[in-house]
């Protein structure tokens, strides 16, 4: 019983990161991730607001580097968005899935 709700919790997450990103969003996701893991490897698992504030240089050639990845239905404003709800919702960016992006 209890890998039963375990399943369907797991799956029911599943739904609602597909909702909340949809399809089109996972690249330019995978690349924020991706690119934020590279350049701060001392400063691992914290907010995209502490990453602007602290490396704001950084942060703005990330941005410029994933207008290429903005879905053709969408804008950087609506995908840093959803990045963000994602983030806040799995925890993307925290140290459980660093070895993924080696």
């Amino acid at each position: 019983m209890l890998n039963t709700n375990v399943s369907k919790l797991n799956s029911e997450n599943e739904a609602i990161k597909k909702l909340i990103i949809g399809v089109n969003n996972k690249p330019f996701t995978n690349r924020l991730r991706s690119e934020i893991i590279k350049r701060f490897v001392n400063d691992k698992g914290q907010t995209l607001g502490f990453y602007e504030k602290k490396f704001h240089n950084e942060m703005e050639e990330i941005k410029k580097d994933l207008l290429k990845l903005v879905p053709k239905n969408s804008n950087f404003k609506e995908s840093w968005k959803k990045a963000i709800i994602l983030r806040n919702f799995t925890g993307i960016f925290n140290d459980a899935g660093k070895n993924q992006y080696k």
